[in-house]
């Protein structure tokens, strides 16, 4: 990875909410089995998204 990916990751993983990452993995259905089993959320919404990548586009 380049260091703007590295950063925006990190950007990305620090404002990650766990608490809102469970719910939407319960809602998007991910367990074992089922149709999103293994993915991975970090609970961010569209618009906190948008922000954090803003600088970067």
């Amino acid at each position: 990875m380049d260091s703007r990916t590295t950063e925006l990751t990190s950007r990305f993983l620090a404002a990650a909410d766990p608490e809102k990452a469970r719910h939407l993995m319960r809602f998007f259905k991910t367990g074992k089995g089922q149709y999103g089993y293994g993915d991975q959320f970090l609970g961010l919404p569209v618009p906190a998204t948008r922000a954090l990548i803003k600088p970067f586009a």
